[in-house]
């Protein structure tokens, strides 16, 4: 009596923990998609493969090495909007730069928030043939039935430090705060509600490097280092690990044409992750770009600046300092999600 009982009771728990470990995938299959893709990343840099960790000088690529902007003489703020079209997701992303009296601040917000997404009975299925829990088998006609609804939101905020310490070498740091939460109906099932109305917040630490040759730069960035956690505050104890990721780049000119090349090992993926990018200055007035990730497959994109210094001094609104706007547009194919499409504003104040 007491063995069945035992029995009984490991029963239950191993029936609690299978439907514990299906919801976590079911719930985090998002991640997964955008794990191996950086979706707040400004159009200029995902046109370039998103190998700009050595791209110098350039706002948008702040985002993958703290360095790139120790260099950079005037004010700038960019806006991006996007659409995520496979995933139902909206993404802003804000990227400004504040040169000091030594050194550069910068600060990053990355927004992404998700349309509507039912919740299924999906996890009654079991490995096994569609079986339930509780023994009863399923027919192919049997479909899971919606549950209600649910949302998900990520952001991503940090501020930046950048400085030339030499002549030809710069160094920078971020501090990241991660946010990630599910919020929608409330579910009779206990274990999907547990789900779908969680929150994790983590910190997260940057650290890069730039050294400035003659006509190449080198780049090495170390992302999310120092153990980045996000804790669930689900009933289930539950720790994500954020991937450490080491990226080493190089960009070069040929011909007029910026060439920008990168490696990067995650500690969550085996396979090495190869970018590349090319940028063409036309007429002054136009960027044309194009790339590859191994990870993300081909992007490209086109950039137009625009010097209106003119404009703003004859509305009598500006001193001495030149003024542009830009603004980028890219187009990637990901292996995940299809076509992906993003747009960004740049304004710059500075000569």
């Amino acid at each position: 009596m007491l063995k069945k009982r035992y029995l009984d009771k490991n029963k239950k728990k191993a029936k609690v923990k299978s439907k514990e470990t299906v919801l976590i995938i079911y719930f985090w299959v998002v991640s997964v998609a955008l794990a191996y893709y950086s979706p707040y990343s400004l159009p200029s840099t995902t046109s370039l493969g998103d190998a700009v960790t050595a791209n110098s000088g350039d706002l948008s690529s702040i985002l993958h090495n703290p360095a790139v902007i120790s260099r950079i003489n005037h004010y700038g703020i960019e806006l991006m909007l996007s659409d995520l079209y496979g995933l139902d997701f909206d993404v802003i992303s804000i990227a400004y730069n504040n040169p000091l009296a030594k050194g550069n601040l910068g600060i990053f917000i990355g927004l992404i928030s998700s349309s509507d997404m039912p919740v299924t009975d999906v996890y009654r299925y079991s490995r096994s043939g569609g079986q339930t829990d509780n023994g009863i088998v399923l027919d192919a006609s049997d479909k899971p039935s919606i549950l209600g609804y649910y949302k998900e939101n990520r952001s991503l905020i940090f501020i930046t430090y950048s400085l030339s310490i030499l002549r030809y070498l710069d160094i920078g740091i971020s501090i990241k705060r991660h946010s990630h939460s599910f919020g929608g109906d409330l579910i009779s099932d206990r274990y999907i509600n547990a789900m779908i109305h969680s929150k994790a917040n983590g910190l997260g630490f940057d650290f890069g490097v730039i050294y400035n040759f003659k006509n190449i730069d080198i780049g090495i960035a170390l992302v999310d280092i120092l153990n980045t956690n996000l804790d669930w505050n689900t009933e289930y104890e539950y720790t994500e690990k954020l991937p450490e990721r080491f990226i080493f780049g190089i960009k070069g000119k040929f011909l007029d044409i910026k060439l920008l090349t990168e490696i990067e090992k995650r500690s969550d993926f085996d396979k090495i992750i190869i970018g590349c990018g090319a940028e063409y200055n036309l007429l002054k007035y136009f960027n044309l770009r194009c790339g590859y990730n191994s990870e993300s497959l081909l992007s490209t994109g086109i950039g137009i600046d625009y010097d209106i210094s003119k404009v703003i001094s004859f509305l009598g609104i500006a001193g001495d300092k030149k003024n542009y706007i830009s603004i980028n547009y890219s187009i990637s194919l990901l292996s995940a999600i299809g076509l992906t499409h993003k747009i960004s504003l740049i304004y710059k104040i500075g000569n």
